[in-house]
């Protein structure tokens, strides 16, 4: 099914079905942080290994939350702002 990385070739952490579980998983929540995605698909692996075991098929990098930009004049107002609706 994949080839075989130098990282995962002397031990099975991960077995198939988990590996299969971890690319279904990584596909469908893409904004899951990944320490968050190996506590949930396989907690007995580390993260090293999870990242190793996405490269098999490809996924090489997490995808970043998108964050708002604020302009200048619009960074003053903000604090204004989140007093006014604190609560």
């Amino acid at each position: 099914m994949w080839e075989t990385s130098p990282c995962l070739e002397d031990r099975k952490i991960i077995d198939t079905r988990t590996h299969c579980q971890l690319v279904r998983e990584s596909k469908k929540a893409d904004r899951l942080p990944l320490s968050e995605l190996c506590n949930e698909v396989a907690p007995h692996a580390s993260v090293k290994t999870i990242k190793c075991a996405l490269v098999l098929v490809n996924i090489k990098k997490w995808r970043a939350r998108k964050r708002l930009f604020l302009k200048e004049e619009h960074a003053v107002k903000r604090p204004a702002w989140a007093k006014k609706y604190k609560d």
